[in-house]
């Protein structure tokens, strides 16, 4: 008896021990989560702190008081700027795995209108369309993926779901626009229409040289998605300014 009773106050003792050693390393866990957290407010507050800050905070505030309206401006280009690249790399990302998606549809050609501008030395025919996605193939003359009308159906994808995370971010975020979402988004689906056409086009003409020099297929993405949304940003910006009435006037 006496043996198993000093067995059990060993065993609650260790238990003791054990919790108590816990309860010690859940409260280091929280010191440092809350040390790195204050190390990063205090990083954070330096930086405000700092004379740059200061100095930038000061003449911001100069330059807005006395130019209001460019001060503005200047403000939702950068914003516009942030968000539009984002979705950028979002529709490359997309567009490095999509088109495997519909890997049986890269040996389909989607070339329209078929126009042949020159041949090439090789006697290979440089033909242009304005949605130009001919069948690519490899040294041996195997299909690979990256051309045919699966990449331009995983392109319009990208694009498209790229647009859709765009819009409210530059509704909402950017331009504050409290207009008729409805409204506003038939008129951005249309802009869509009619520039993806023309960045299309200009993509058709490049597109030429990149199957001619065998571009590889993430370079090409690439791009394309740089090129096309860099012509997007450049059209868009004015057309978001269009579509998304500015809060003041709206309330007059």
């Amino acid at each position: 008896m006496e043996e198993k009773i000093k067995a059990e106050e060993i065993d609650n003792a260790d238990g003791g021990k054990i919790a108590v050693a816990c309860e010690n390393a859940a409260g280091d866990v929280d010191e440092s989560a809350a040390a790195d957290e204050n190390n990063k407010k205090s990083l954070w507050q330096g930086f405000k702190d700092s004379k740059f800050a200061r100095f930038f905070v000061g003449a911001w505030r100069g330059f807005e008081g006395k130019h209001p309206k460019a001060a503005k401006l200047i403000a939702q280009f950068c914003s516009f700027i942030v968000f539009s690249t984002s979705v950028t790399v979002w529709q490359f990302l997309v567009m490095l795995f999509l088109p495997y998606a519909f890997e049986s549809l890269a040996s389909v050609p989607f070339v329209w209108p078929e126009v042949t501008l020159w041949t090439w030395a090789d006697g290979t025919k440089a033909i242009f369309g304005i949605f130009n996605e001919p069948v690519l193939y490899n040294e041996v003359g195997e299909v690979i993926v990256g051309g045919g009308l699966g990449n331009f159906i995983a392109f319009e994808i990208a694009v498209f779901t790229a647009q859709c995370i765009n819009f409210p971010l530059q509704r909402n975020i950017t331009f504050k626009s409290h207009g008729n979402p409805w409204y506003q988004a038939l008129w951005y689906f249309i802009g869509w229409i009619l520039v993806s056409i023309f960045v299309n086009a200009v993509w058709g003409f490049l597109n030429i040289f990149c199957i001619y020099w065998r571009f590889p297929t993430p370079l090409t993405a690439f791009i394309k998605t740089n090129l096309t949304g860099f012509i997007s940003m450049a059209v868009f910006f004015f057309v978001f300014k269009i579509i998304f009435e500015d809060p003041k006037k709206a309330e007059n």
